[in-house]
């Protein structure tokens, strides 16, 4: 096997290729016992690592006059005396990572040394470095990072040899990449005490090795460790500082634990007796009030870890996650926090032998602090300023032109797991890789690039995506929208068999979309804070070819997809494909099921169906095949080690319950009911027997329900009038209900206009007609493949599906593939400079001459007012703007300024709202005075709009979710 080049390729050496492993002789390893800590637990991983795909143990050597032949020399820079000769007789390059952070260089040298034919050197700018480069050379052997933490195998290897080129990795795009163990209550903390750490009681020093060992392997160097109740805080245990430092992991604190301090588990009756007379209560929290107290017990933490590389969280907040107690008004906060502030740098000036602008300190202003830092808060220029996104993947806010200058620079707080409003998502990891992409890679332009820590929840289920954001921090400056879907194959390879690897990347593809469209968690359509009851869905049963029927279909197809892989995988495989793919996967169609089936039941209970019974039996199915599937993995796979490691219903919300159903009893005498697409009144209601037009522009089919509401079985027929009209199924015995699918066969309609047509349904000696009309024009005008059409009065289009597309030097409509809600992708406005077009200042004709923009050909049937409704990302403004912005015209009229509010608070309706359907919407009102072409004019204002869909309603737009199906011509 070969090691694959990732970044730059710096040489050719005159050497052969090295031969790790050949004819059952294995290279040994050489690291020098004045390294650092953390190469010699890599070079020990190594040796293990090695041993899992040969079967033949590698030799651990820490001193030269015991070396092999064949040697994997392992070193840090100033830290290794063979690889230090190696560079000092110019034998190895070192340039590519010298004075750089975390690089490090993989080459091959021939005689390095008299007793040496052939060495591997891997050698780091620093500690963290080495490491990283032991963990690629595993990794490029056939060890993945998740080989303990999903169970990935190793396949067994006869001869592994390293070709005879040279590799640098690095500087990462980051310079702190980690990750926040957060919301642990159900998943890794009773994992822990309950099973891997149970001597502990709780997460302790071996699961957190095991943590920092991950970390390592996916080239990251930050964390900020659990902090909820349940957890004891991670200075509890004095062996967790010490193991961080082994691993050469980074320990900082989240954003409401200033100084290394875990409030929840450490700032509390016992300890405050320690340092005063006072009472404690649960008020004492106030800087304020208690200002000496509070002080002292930062700076003992301060004192206790200073010898250690942390980055210090400064500021406060609640106790826990909420407001720092104290003044009643935004302008003495400001004061207070800026005492705070100063008081914890005197603190760190005290303990800690650095400058204090060396001393990686942070400041995060989430949620309530963004307020008073926005007030005017006066931040010293060498703290890192970490903005967040709004917990559901957007970012609020990054660095204006003076604010990304500050010497401490800028970073990012990213969730994929969220506890909190509007409505949780802790169960599974289900945020679309390709928004983290665009909104990481927007922070990397804006020169966010100090700090990015993740919201990883329990960890499990969000490997994939732990891995990706992880990549992203390494080389987001080298990734692409284009570059996502090679990137899943390629995780794809490493961790499974090759042979599936197209099959589970369209899987794992189109689960990210469905999540995008709803996360299983919000199927509820309710919220928490208060906890509110279950609702019926937006999706519409009846309205655009049945959105829930599609949903679940597609939901169906990628469950059973992955149910077929898994079994057909061999059996070292399923384990790891069971909590990669299988489970998400499956866990997330059976919580469509469950609830959408529900939904299914109560309203087909209302129109007396008895089908209503079949969907409350699946409904039930569905919850009992979620409860066994999480019950194997908690309590069976791989033997049990996963103990406790997954709830399928964190904090007992009601989404994860038994939804409420309704039976329906069968009347005695044999009744039925019959439903057209895009109505949900019963045909015989007189005033509804029309199915939608038909357009051969478009050629969609329509549905029609026949349904049983008695026990008996009913015979049925279809007879139609014209010979061009097409039924999927023309007659039976309806047992309890029938879908029937309505076509035209076009090279036998006559031309028109208008062509009417006609069917009977013949049920119980009672003739059913439905009208049918068809638009089937000889000519239409210009009408070509990027023309869209008016149907049923209105016109639906993908943003990406533009006939035009004019950007200048300066800004650009871009696209984004993969990140949509129904299309193939979504278009961003972006900006170079984080410049606006604003129309006033440049006025109508300038804006319209230099605004980027986007165009869109129409051919409209109903003249008069219509209804332009946009779908946009629910992305927010990228600067201190409370506002994106957006301008849309048709023909030749002025454009109209439109405003899409951003992110003020988690208690905004609109946000709320906006952020679980994935979509903002917009609303503008226009009028055409004629049918025939027209152009849809859409330009940039701000930079940060993504739009995603267009729908142009004349006045037949019917309620739904996601809109109706795009109207181009094809």
């Amino acid at each position: 096997m070969y090691l694959n080049r990732e970044l730059l390729r710096l040489k050719e050496v005159i050497a052969k290729d090295f031969k790790l492993f050949d004819q059952d002789r294995v290279a040994a390893i050489y690291y020098d016992e004045d390294d650092f800590k953390v190469v010699d637990i890599a070079a020990q991983d190594l040796a293990e690592d090695i041993f899992s795909v040969t079967g033949k143990k590698a030799k651990v050597i820490n001193n030269s006059a015991n070396l092999a032949k064949q040697m994997i020399l392992v070193g840090t820079l100033g830290k290794n005396k063979l690889i230090a000769n190696l560079v000092k007789e110019k034998i190895i390059d070192i340039s590519g990572i010298k004075n750089n952070w975390e690089s490090f260089l993989i080459t091959t040298v021939q005689n390095p040394v008299d007793a040496v034919e052939q060495a591997l050197v891997i050698v780091g700018s620093d500690r963290r470095a080495t490491a990283f480069g032991v963990y690629e050379l595993a990794k490029q052997i056939g060890v993945s990072p998740w080989s303990w933490w999903a169970d990935v195998p190793v396949l067994k290897k006869e001869k592994i040899i390293i070709k005879n080129k040279s590799y640098v990795y690095g500087p990462p795009a980051v310079k702190y990449r980690g990750i926040f163990i957060n919301d642990e209550d159900w998943g890794l903390q009773p994992w822990a005490a309950k099973n891997f750490e149970a001597d502990k009681g709780d997460i302790g020093p071996r699961t957190y090795a095991k943590i920092f060992e991950l970390l390592l392997r996916l080239k990251a160097n930050y964390i900020w460790p659990a902090m909820h109740p349940c957890t004891r805080a991670f200075n509890g245990f004095s062996a967790n500082k010490v193991i961080a430092d082994n691993y050469a992991i980074v320990v900082g604190s989240s954003h409401c634990e200033p100084m290394l301090r875990n409030n929840v588990g450490e700032w509390n009756k016992e300890l405050f007796n320690q340092y005063t007379k006072k009472e404690w209560t649960a008020e004492s929290w106030n800087y304020q009030t208690n200002p000496d107290i509070i002080f002292k017990y930062w700076e003992d933490r301060v004192k206790e870890n200073s010898q250690y590389e942390n980055t210090y969280t400064v500021g406060m907040r609640g106790i826990h996650d909420g407001g720092m107690p104290g003044p009643d008004s935004l302008s003495k906060k400001v004061k207070l926090l800026e005492k705070v502030i100063s008081d914890q740098r005197k603190i760190l000036k005290k303990h800690i032998d650095y400058e204090i602008d060396q001393v990686p300190q942070v400041f995060c202003p989430y949620k309530e602090v963004l307020d008073i830092y926005n007030e005017g808060l006066n931040l010293p220029d060498d703290i890192t300023t970490l903005w967040s996104n709004d917990n559901f993947g957007y970012l609020t806010r990054l660095p204006t032109a003076k604010e990304s200058k500050r010497s401490g620079g800028a970073g990012i707080y990213y969730h994929i797991s969220y506890w909190g409003r509007p409505h949780d998502y802790l169960w599974l990891c289900t945020t679309n890789p390709t928004l983290i992409w665009e909104e990481m890679k927007k922070a990397y332009q804006y020169n966010a690039r100090q700090i990015w820590v993740l919201n990883v929840g329990d960890l499990k289920p969000g490997e994939f995506l732990t891995e990706f954001f992880l990549t992203l921090g390494w080389q987001i400056d080298k990734m692409t929208d284009k570059d996502i879907e090679e990137y899943i194959s390629n995780w794809i390879t490493i961790n499974f068999n090759q042979q599936y690897s197209s099959q589970i990347t369209e899987i794992i593809l189109e689960f990210y979309q469905l999540n995008y469209i709803r996360k299983p968690e919000h199927l509820g359509w309710n919220s928490v804070y208060p906890n509110t009851a279950i609702q019926d869905p937006e999706f519409s049963i009846f309205n655009y070819g049945d959105e829930v029927e599609k949903y679940l279909n597609r939901y169906l197809k990628i469950a059973n997809l992955a149910e077929k892989i898994y079994l057909a995988l061999e059996e070292k495989f399923k384990a790891a494909f069971y909590q990669l793919v299988l489970y998400p996967v499956k866990g997330a169609a059976l919580m469509a099921q469950k609830m959408l089936y529900a939904y299914k039941n109560r309203i087909y209970a209302s129109q007396g169906r008895i089908s209503a019974n079949k969907y409350a039996r699946l409904t039930k199915t569905a919850y009992q095949q979620l409860k066994k599937a999480t019950n194997y993995y908690n309590e069976k796979l791989n033997n049990g080690k996963w103990q406790g490691i997954i709830s399928m219903k964190p904090r007992q919300l009601p989404v994860f319950e038994m939804p409420e159903l309704t039976q329906v009893i069968p009347q005695i005498k044999a009744d039925y009911g019959i439903i057209l697409e895009n109505s949900q009144e019963l045909l015989n209601s007189n005033h509804n027997n029309k199915l939608p037009a038909f357009s051969k522009f478009s050629q969609k089919s329509y549905f029609i329900d026949i349904f049983n509401k008695s026990d008996q079985q009913i015979n049925w027929q279809a007879k139609v009038e014209q010979d061009w009209i097409n039924i999927s199924v023309n007659s039976g015995i309806l047992e309890d209900e029938l879908r029937l699918f309505v076509s035209i066969i076009w090279d036998k309609i006559p031309a028109g206009d208008i062509v009417e047509g006609e069917i009977n349904l013949s049920i119980l000696g009672e003739d059913n007609l439905i009208k049918l009309e068809v638009y089937n024009p000889n000519l239409i005008e210009a009408a070509t493949k990027n023309t869209f059409i008016e149907i049923n009065k209105y016109i639906a289009l993908e943003a990406e599906n533009y006939s035009k597309k004019v950007n200048n030097q300066t800004a650009s409509w871009k696209f984004i593939k993969g990140l949509s809600r129904t299309g193939k992708g979504s278009l961003a406005a972006t900006s170079v400079n984080n410049s606006a077009f604003e129309i006033k200042e440049l006025g109508i004709t300038n804006f319209q001459a230099q605004s980027p923009l986007l165009e869109y050909n129409l051919i409209i049937s109903t003249p008069g007012e219509v209804i332009i409704t946009a779908y946009f990302l629910p992305t927010n403004a990228v600067n201190d703007k409370k506002y994106l912005r957006y301008a849309v015209a048709l023909d030749t009229d002025d454009p109209q300024l439109a405003e899409l509010f951003s992110y003020t608070d988690e208690y905004d309706k609109t946000w709320q709202q906006d952020v679980l359907r994935s979509t903002k919407i917009s609303q503008t009102k226009h009028y055409f005075n004629k049918p025939g072409k027209h152009k849809l004019k859409i330009w940039m204002v701000d930079p940060g709009v993504i739009i995603d869909k267009i729908v142009l309603d004349f006045g037949g737009v019917k309620p739904s979710y996601l809109g109706p199906a795009e109207t181009l011509y094809n």
